[in-house]
């Protein structure tokens, strides 16, 4: 059984589409923590937060252009665990990834000066994700590098504008894959990927009844809604 008859060609397999992009998000105490990796020309567009910044917290959105082996190296550190500096701006300033650095459980990625030798690390920015997210992110990574558009221009690159999700607060891009729903008892929300799909209703699931249940309540009325059609 299962075996091919003799002259009958093998039915083509459709290729896998490339992936584009990767959503993944932790909950610390009473708040969402987001982090995106997204295809953008010929770049991956990582967006963060909230993240500690010069100002304080906010969003900290950085484009990694392709070139050499960089971001392949990058995927390699997040997903395997390991310390990973890369790019330096004239000099200055390079960005870090510590796994188990700010604890056991945690990676860090900061944006930092360059130091001199033997002297103190200290971070501009920073932002810290259970080592699952970064594992995964690195493997996301890996897996986005193929859909870059290696013709695009390096253009002078400014951050979108967004707005953010109305059930978890994820930034929304106008490129992004979102929605507008209307809720009865909630009227017009707009919703990020994850909440469309799913995904956050399960994370919230799996934190049990009394991890956000206002949202765990709207996010299944939404999923009511999507199953009638």
């Amino acid at each position: 059984m299962g075996r091919q008859k003799a002259g009958k060609p093998r039915r083509a397999r459709k290729p896998e589409p490339l992936l584009r992009e990767w959503y993944g998000s932790a909950i610390y105490g009473e708040e969402f923590h987001h982090a995106d990796v997204r295809t953008v020309g010929n770049s991956v567009q990582m967006t963060l937060l909230p993240a500690e910044l010069e100002q304080g917290p906010g969003i900290w959105m950085l484009r990694l252009r392709a070139g050499g082996d960089d971001l392949e190296r990058m995927a390699d550190a997040f997903e395997f665990g390991r310390e990973y500096i890369w790019g330096q701006e004239d000099g200055k300033e390079a960005l870090i990834y510590l796994p188990a650095f700010a604890s056991d459980e945690e990676g860090t990625l900061g944006r930092v000066p360059v130091p001199e030798p033997g002297g103190d690390l200290e971070f501009l920015r920073r932002k810290e994700f259970p080592l699952p997210i970064f594992e995964e992110m690195g493997r996301s990574i890996r897996k986005i590098l193929p859909a870059l558009d290696s013709s695009a221009s390096h253009d002078n690159w400014t951050p979108e504008e967004h707005a953010f999700c109305d059930v978890c607060a994820r930034p929304v891009f106008d490129t992004m894959p979102s929605g507008l729903t209307f809720t009865p008892s909630r009227g017009p929300l707009h919703l990020c990927p994850m909440c469309v799909r799913g995904e956050t209703l399960k994370m919230l699931r799996t934190c049990g009844p009394d991890a956000f249940p206002e949202h765990q309540a709207l996010l299944r009325e939404l999923a009511q809604q999507l199953r009638s059609g």
